[in-house]
């Protein structure tokens, strides 16, 4: 845990990236994490998808065939936030994630 001299100095940041399907995140997740490691910053990378795959009902999600992984999680997604009556579902489990991690 930061002290909050640390803190101040040395601020939490949160980046969420979001593109269309076939979108390259990984790269520019690459290339950003690399610059956060130049300023002295850990990077931790939480993936949607994995979040939603954690969940029993999706567990089942194909991780392999790319247009079958895209379909499956934009409806598994689209069901879950249906279910839970909330526009922000599959980004909240991510809020969960950070907690745990951080």
């Amino acid at each position: 845990m930061l002290s909050m001299a640390e803190t101040l100095l040395k601020p939490e940041l949160f980046f969420g990236l979001v593109g269309a399907a076939g979108t390259d995140l990984e790269k520019v997740g690459s290339v950003l994490a690399k610059a956060l490691h130049t300023a002295d910053y850990s990077t931790e990378t939480i993936r949607l998808s994995s979040q939603l795959r954690a969940i029993d009902k999706f567990k089942g999600l194909p991780t392999k065939d790319y247009f079958d992984y895209v379909d499956s999680h934009m409806t598994a997604g689209d069901d879950f936030r249906r279910e839970t009556g909330r526009a922000d579902a599959v980004a909240l489990l991510s809020v969960g994630k950070i907690m745990e991690v951080g």
